[in-house]
């Protein structure tokens, strides 16, 4: 250990009362803190073990010697953004920050069980990711802006981006979530800090299972003939083609989701392994295959179809409430919808 009072020109000083030096990162790029472990015991649970309990890091019995601390594995930038937060110096706390640096950040607050450090600078981070999520394309850098939405208790900005994963996400064989084509969600550091892949898999299957009870229905309809659509409008007033229902039947079975359409058939025995935003497709060839283009008979029900997959609620699976740092300020956005139903573009 050190004598008391030794100073080095690598030292970040947040308290100069302070009785604690934190050496943060590994040997070749740590940084050397000075803090006060009082408001670092305020902070953290974790931090409170860690230096009051019975540890290896507690503070020393004796004055003979300066407390150190080492924390080898952790990102020392990210540690001094935390650390000024902590100690009530928001002047130097950054506003803006490279995606990278704010998901390191909130990697720590997760960690150490701080994310409610984060509140006075959670408005002014929170705008800066919802850029970041307008203009991530790759899943890597998408899921990295999920975390951080959590850890900032950004609930709006959670569950849409949960609900554009639900979409895009498709099944392996081995029952496993994909994404970007042979990407599992698993494999992702994100889905291993927060425990989001149930709740995606299980909002998956309620969207499956709407397109399946809908198929049921215009299946049913469409061969007996019947018109197809039950609100009111011109297209309730069509007949339908006697070739119809032999088209419909052909589309579905070359496009292989005539299960959809099967009434016999339970939800679990759809044996569907694509993504919803694929199927959406399908159904729309479906329409374009029996009817041709633009029939008044089938686009309303896709419309209808689409809004009602989109409308089941996801936000009971989260269990966030200690997230919800911020007030949504999209809540209103979307009338009685759980979810905004996103633009999707997914090759699966």
């Amino acid at each position: 250990m050190t004598s008391p009072g030794a100073s080095s020109p690598d030292t970040i000083v947040f308290d100069d009362s302070g009785d604690l030096w934190l050496t943060v990162g590994s040997v070749s790029s740590s940084k050397i803190l000075h803090v006060d472990s009082n408001a670092l015991c305020r902070a953290s649970k974790v931090f409170r073990a860690m230096l009051r309990g019975h540890f290896s890091d507690s503070k020393p019995a004796n004055d003979l010697h300066r407390w150190e601390v080492k924390l080898p594995e952790d990102d020392p930038e990210a540690f001094v953004v935390l650390m000024d937060i902590v100690h009530a110096n928001f002047d130097h706390a950054p506003l803006n920050l490279k995606p990278q640096e704010l998901y390191n950040i909130c990697v720590m607050t997760n960690k150490y069980d701080m994310t409610k450090t984060l509140r006075p600078m959670a408005t002014a981070w929170y705008q800066r990711l919802k850029n970041m999520c307008q203009r991530s394309k790759k899943m890597q850098a998408y899921s990295k802006n999920l975390f951080v939405a959590w850890e900032l208790g950004c609930q709006g900005a959670v569950e849409e981006m949960l609900q554009d994963i639900a979409e895009k996400c498709h099944v392996d064989e081995f029952g496993n979530l994909l994404i970007d084509r042979n990407t599992r969600l698993n494999n992702l550091e994100t889905f291993r800090l927060i425990p989001l892949i149930d709740p995606i898999a299980q909002h998956r299957v309620k969207m499956l299972q709407v397109f399946h009870a809908e198929g049921k229905e215009i299946a049913i309809k469409i061969l007996a003939k019947r018109p197809l659509c039950w609100h009111t409008g011109p297209c309730s007033a069509v007949n339908l083609a006697d070739d119809i229902p032999e088209k419909f039947i052909q589309a579905t079975q070359d496009l292989e989701i005539d299960s959809f359409f099967m009434p016999s058939l339970n939800a679990d025995q759809l044996g569907y392994r694509g993504s919803v935003s694929r199927l959406h497709r399908l159904f729309k060839q479906v329409e374009r295959l029996t009817f041709g283009e633009h029939h008044p008979h089938y686009c309303r029900h896709m419309d209808m179809l689409v809004g009602q997959a989109c409308k089941i609620e996801m936000t009971a699976y989260m269990g966030s409430n200690d997230k919800a740092i911020l007030e949504d300020e999209d809540s209103g956005d979307d009338g009685d919808s759980g979810f905004r139903s996103l633009s999707v573009d997914a090759r699966y």
